[in-house]
């Protein structure tokens, strides 16, 4: 028998990936077995109930580190990122600071060089404004939270390419936001949100609309879970329209978002497969594959 060590390079990378697959599957298997025995001393129909309902969550191709249907602990939370500190802190961590700090600038820039007036629009000429700054400013930092919320604590193995996905639409709105100077519609309504996410807020950053694009985005990142589609695409929907009925945006900023935002969608995805490669040895790659994520 050859000595393992002789081995071309191309098959000892084989061994290695069906060392790593076969371990995981070993580990589904345990912990498929465990709950096995837990719902057996439940006894009768809930027994068989709760074995079925612990096989979903402990299935070996579910998402999330223990499927995606239990909350995740903090000390699995912690693990997970530990072991994926590179991508962390060379990947994850920098694009989410020029996210935030493009937010701030272009917003205070764009404030500041604007010049000329409101432009006309066919659809904002024909409705009266009416005040939601409630929901344009709550119903918009709750999209974030449960987007980010449910990255981090039920699906974290996500939580690093939800990160890069709503910082690369964060990054392109900026560019055009620099590109694209126009006033606010005339009869715009005043908004204000609270704390931190007052210093992200600025007037005439308006193309094209966060409120239509972010809840979009996350959309498309949870195309596994129907009710979380559901939930972020009747946000993105309604502030959308909330936009344009307080005069925040053009008709055009509101429209255009969705397309560009699956446009950012699925070359974002593709360039995070690549950095993702890059940083991470082969063998670490999780068993689902980088096809997976593209």
């Amino acid at each position: 028998m050859p000595d393992e060590r002789n081995l071309p390079i191309s098959r000892s990378r084989h061994k290695d990936e069906r060392e790593y697959s076969a371990g995981r599957r070993v580990e589904a298997g345990r912990r498929l077995e465990y709950a096995r025995t837990s719902s057996g001393s439940r006894g009768g129909a809930h027994s068989v109930s709760g074995e079925n309902e612990s096989s979903e969550a402990l299935a070996p191709n579910a998402v999330g580190v223990f499927g995606g249907r239990l909350l995740n602990s903090p000390q699995e939370i912690f693990a997970h990122l530990g072991a994926e500190w590179k991508e962390l802190v060379f990947l994850t961590i920098p694009i989410v600071s020029l996210a935030i700090f493009l937010q701030i600038y272009t917003g205070k820039l764009t404030t500041a060089l604007t010049i000329g007036g409101p432009v006309y629009d066919a659809i904002l000429y024909r409705i009266p404004a009416l005040d939601l700054s409630f929901f344009f400013v709550w119903g918009y930092i709750a999209m974030i939270s449960v987007f980010g919320l449910h990255a981090i604590f039920v699906d974290i193995k996500s939580f690093r390419r939800a990160a890069f996905l709503f910082s690369m639409i964060v990054i392109v709105r900026a560019g055009f936001i620099l590109l694209t100077g126009l006033r606010s519609p005339e009869g715009s309504l005043p908004v204000l949100f609270p704390g931190f996410t007052g210093k992200l807020q600025a007037e005439n950053d308006l193309f094209f609309s966060g409120h239509t694009a972010i809840p979009f985005m996350a959309f498309l990142v949870n195309k596994n879970r129907k009710f979380l589609r559901l939930f972020f695409l009747a946000g993105s929907i309604s502030l959308g329209a909330s936009a344009l009925i307080m005069h925040r945006h053009y008709s055009i900023d509101v429209f255009a978002a969705p397309f560009i935002t699956y446009g950012v969608y699925v070359l974002g995805s593709k360039l995070y497969v690549v950095l993702r490669r890059y940083l991470r040895p082969k063998t670490s790659i999780d068993a689902e594959g980088d096809e997976a994520l593209e």
